[in-house]
């Protein structure tokens, strides 16, 4: 697996960068996108453009309010992290019915958990309750590790968008899951932090 991350500007840049790198001999591609640009419009044209220089990958998205890329912190761009695989298969979906969330979180699980799926990357709506949604997934399968985010705006005037390769939607779940045998997935966390500065007393 290889990831590459790139600043979206437009469809000949992220051409020239795409056959840099080569990326279009692998079979199994998967694109994150992170939209500070809430514009459905925008978002549809960066997919298009995805599709047209990488017809096998498979994409899910949020709007963001904030990209990191390399250490820096951006606004209002779109930040593309591709990830190509040997072995891994992809599958993406989308959830938009109005069912509960734990409900969802049960329909993921059960349309794209098999017994050779290491990992799901999922993205929501700010409406979601993210603890019920991953009770409904641990319901059908808890070895499963589960990451992802919620969709934000970074303008007051945006749209808050999640999507996948076959649409662009409000108020959805989107989700990938990451299916081999040969893959390996870990998951952790620190909370060891330093802290800097002066010490305050809050009176």
């Amino acid at each position: 697996m290889k990831t590459y991350n790139i600043i979206y500007s437009d469809y000949e840049t992220l051409k020239l960068y795409i056959n840099n790198n080569d990326m279009i001999k692998y079979t199994n591609i998967l694109v994150q996108v992170f939209s500070g640009i809430g514009k459905k419009d925008f978002i549809e044209e960066v997919i298009e453009n995805l599709k047209l220089l990488i017809p096998q990958c498979k994409i899910i998205g949020a709007t963001s309010a904030g990209e990191i890329l390399n250490g820096n912190i951006f606004e209002n761009k779109c930040l593309l992290s591709i990830s190509v695989f040997e072995k891994t298969v992809i599958k993406t979906i989308l959830i938009k019915e109005k069912i509960s969330d734990f409900q969802k979180g049960i329909e993921i699980a059960r349309k794209l958990v098999s017994s050779d799926t290491k990992a799901i990357i999922s993205f929501g709506d700010t409406n979601i309750n993210g603890r019920k949604f991953l009770e409904g997934i641990n319901s059908i399968n808890n070895k499963v590790i589960v990451a992802g985010g919620i969709a934000g705006k970074s303008n007051a005037t945006d749209e808050k968008y999640t999507f996948t390769e076959n649409g662009v939607e409000k108020d959805t779940v989107v989700a990938v899951a990451l299916e081999s045998k040969d893959l390996y997935v870990k998951n952790g966390s620190s909370f060891n932090c330093i802290p800097i500065g002066k010490k305050y007393e809050i009176t």
